[in-house]
């Protein structure tokens, strides 16, 4: 399960890694989150997770198919869901 937020990735980094892995654990097992929603800090950056708007990045196909071509680079793993 991927975390679904749209945050840049400046702000991602600005939040602890203890935040970060405790925010996918969560998005990962609370039966209320939805494929397709984005969640992120109920205060600016710090807060328990809350359901967001995301940003039009988030929707786009190019951006989409690089990070997803990046990751099976990066992972060394390759999947083909067609």
């Amino acid at each position: 399960m991927i975390v679904k937020r749209g945050i840049s990735l400046k702000q991602a980094i600005q939040w602890s890694g203890h935040h970060m892995v405790w925010l996918l654990g969560w998005a990962a097992v609370d039966s209320n989150v939805k494929g397709g929603e984005y969640y992120g800090p109920h205060k600016v950056m710090k807060g328990n997770p809350v359901l967001v708007s995301s940003n039009g990045v988030s929707h786009n196909k190019e951006v989409a198919q690089k990070l997803w071509n990046l990751s099976e680079k990066l992972t060394g793993m390759s999947f083909n869901f067609r």
